[in-house]
Parts: C-alpha cells; structure tokens; sequence
C-alpha cells in the first residue's frame, strides 16, 4: 500500500508489492461480488421466467359467501 502523508505529501510504500496489493485487493473485491450477485441474478430470472410462462386461468376462482357479498 501507498501511504501519504497529509502534512507533506511524502509518499511511503509498505508490504510486499505496493504497487500492485491495491490491484489485487480490487481484484478480490470484484471477485466476491460477482460471487454473489451472479446466482442471485440467476434466481431472479429463473422466478420471473416462471411467472411469465405460468398459466392465466380462464374462470374464477371460487369465492363462497364473499361472492354472494359482492
């Protein structure tokens, strides 16, 4: 990581590869979330599928002594 001063601007790098730990961490980051967000885009496209090609029914449904109300 690259670490600045707020004072004086002076720029200290730390760790292993500086330069590139920034890269990996995004890359981790991205990683994950893609992790997630894929099977939860799935599901939901799965779900709206099933919706749009589950049957309208023709004939309503029977609704007992509130049909009478109505």
């Amino acid at each position: 990581m690259i670490y600045r001063c707020r004072c004086c601007n002076f720029e200290e790098a730390r760790g292993l590869l500086p330069g590139v730990t920034s890269g990996l961490l995004l890359l981790a980051q991205m990683g994950l979330s893609a992790a997630l967000l894929i099977p939860a885009v799935r599901s939901l496209r799965s779900l709206v599928r099933a919706a749009r090609d589950a049957p309208i029914p023709t004939t309503w449904p029977e609704m007992g002594w509130l049909g009478w109300v109505i």
